[in-house]
Parts: C-alpha cells; sequence; structure tokens
C-alpha cells in the first residue's frame, strides 16, 4: 500500500497531466492555421433560447459547443443531441451531438456538427477536455477547457472545389470563474490561433470571441449578459431564464434586438428544450433537443 503522501503525489501529477493535456489541445492547430470552426456553437438550443448570452454559465456536455470550461461540470456519462431547422433556405438543417464523461481529474468530450443547407455544407468534429483549477466553498470555482476541431466545409459556388472545400483544424480554448455563489464569468475563442476577429475581412470563418457575466437569484433566476466578436463586429447579447415549481425553465433573450425563447424541462437525468430564433431573412429557426446523463453534475441544479 502506498504512503499517503505518495498517493497524493500521484493525484498532484494526473492533475497536472489533464491540465497540460487540454492546454495541448489549444495548442495543437498552430502550425496549421485554422479556415473553420463550429461557427454555429453558441446556438446550442438552450443558448439559442438566451440570446446566446450563455458563455458564463455553460455547463454540461453542451458546453462542448458553447465554451469548453464548461465541460468540467460533467461528473458522469452525458449525451446531447440537437436538431434545427432554420427560417433561411440556405442553411435548412442543422445537427450536432455530444458524449463526454468525468474522469475524476478531468472531464473529456467529444462532438459533432453538420450544417446541411442548398448552398452550403459543413462538418465537424471535436475532442475537448477541461478542468476545475481551483475549488473554493460555496460552490465557487475556475474551470479551464479547451478542444481541438476539424472538419469540412464546401459550397455550390461556381469557383473551383480547391477554394471552397478544405480540411480545416483549429481550436477553441474558455474559462469560467465563478468567485461567488451569485455570479460568474465567462471567456471563450473559437479559432485562436487564425485571424483577428476584428479583421475585416475574416467573414464568419475567422476567430470568434466571446465574453460575459451571469447573475443568479435564489435559484430560480439566472440573468445573463454577453459580447461577441467575429469578422470586425460585435453584438451584445442577454438572457433570462427563470425556474418555475416544476422542473421545467422559461427562457428568453435578445441578441442585438432580435428577441429568442424557449422552454426547457430539467429533469435530473433527462432534459429536454424547445427553442426559436428569428430567422436572417423571414421566419424562425426551430431548434429541439435532448440531454441524458448517468450521474448529476456539480451544476445539476442549474441545468
Amino acid at each position: 500500500m502506498k504512503p499517503m503522501n505518495e498517493e497524493r503525489a500521484c493525484a498532484g501529477a494526473l492533475s497536472q497531466t489533464a491540465v497540460i493535456a487540454a492546454l495541448a489541445l489549444a495548442f495543437v492547430s498552430h502550425a496549421a492555421p485554422a479556415h473553420g470552426r463550429f461557427d454555429r456553437t453558441a446556438l446550442t438550443a438552450r443558448s439559442a433560447a438566451a440570446g446566446g448570452a450563455t458563455v458564463s454559465c455553460a455547463d454540461g456536455i453542451d458546453a462542448m459547443f458553447v465554451n469548453p470550461a464548461g465541460l468540467a461540470s460533467v461528473g458522469g456519462l452525458e449525451a446531447y443531441a440537437d436538431y434545427a431547422e432554420a427560417g433561411l433556405p440556405a442553411f435548412s438543417r442543422e445537427t450536432r451531438l455530444a458524449l463526454g464523461g468525468g474522469a475524476g481529474f478531468a472531464s473529456f468530450g467529444v462532438g459533432w456538427y453538420r450544417l446541411a443547407g442548398d448552398a452550403a455544407g459543413e462538418d465537424f468534429i471535436a475532442a475537448g477536455a477541461a478542468r476545475t483549477v481551483v475549488s473554493g466553498t460555496q460552490g465557487s470555482y475556475i474551470a479551464i477547457g479547451a478542444s481541438a476541431v476539424a472538419g469540412r466545409a464546401a459550397a455550390s459556388a461556381p469557383e473551383p472545389p480547391s477554394e471552397n472545400e478544405w480540411t480545416p483544424v483549429g481550436a477553441d480554448i474558455g474559462v469560467i470563474v465563478r468567485p461567488l455563489p451569485v455570479v460568474s464569468f465567462g471567456y471563450a475563442a473559437g479559432n485562436v490561433f487564425d485571424r483577428d476577429a476584428d479583421a475585416g475581412d475574416s467573414g464568419g470563418w475567422g476567430r470568434t470571441v466571446r465574453w460575459g457575466f451571469s447573475y443568479y437569484w435564489e435559484n430560480a433566476v439566472t440573468l445573463s449578459f454577453a459580447r461577441s466578436a467575429s469578422g470586425g463586429e460585435t453584438a451584445q447579447h442577454f438572457g433570462i431564464v427563470a425556474r418555475t415549481a416544476v422542473p421545467v425553465e422559461l427562457i428568453f433573450g435578445l441578441s442585438n434586438g432580435k428577441a429568442s425563447g424557449g422552454v426547457r424541462w430539467t429533469g435530473r437525468r433527462l432534459r429536454a428544450c424547445v427553442a426559436f430564433v428569428p430567422g436572417e431573412v423571414s421566419g424562425a429557426t426551430w431548434m429541439i433537443s435532448c440531454e441524458g446523463t448517468l450521474k448529476p453534475s456539480r451544476e445539476a441544479e442549474w441545468r
């Protein structure tokens, strides 16, 4: 039987290894700058309903698509799936799948995203890891996470295929800080080694950045604000999540003045959400999602 101090040393070594692995995922694409990422990852069903303002309160396996630091909340095997029908015909169908779990010293996940439209298509896969590096009393913590992303995008434009099809490799990083039980702060960057978010020619394929904060009121209401920057454009996002007496959440959001909303069932083992987001031209994007877990996470009471 190993001495106590040796066991602690081994645990510390494993923890450091997990942190290094997570950060290594972020730097894996330095030699090959990315051209693409999960461009619509901030719009999982729950985040879409809240106006895309959940960067500071992302948790569960679907955090893979919002802020990889939120993966640290995964305590057991979890699965996530959603489907969206967009109002804009060119981007008509979106699907996301994610699976992951906690390994004691860190949490890991893999995700897949597909966009199938008349004018363009995208397929991406990601592998991420996150860890709580500081854990205090009353639920305070600091979590960091990173994910490596690879995929393919294609367009039906008349340009040569070599210009509209590629297999990019990118990386996303994120951090969530919750210094008090009633407030949390978040930051997430996609394509951290690609073009600056302020580069006017980067469009939807350059680096994207989101940061914001959330306020929790009596375990019943969550108020969130976020700001995003991509392709030289910035946007502001507001979200409100209110828990009712039954395990149902009512969600409302604003993104650059456009309203969104949804309803979410928050069972302990199974959760589901229906959300809508205004379309770019007309109509609305409807999204449905389903989540399942074999072990409630640290943040289960907020999810």
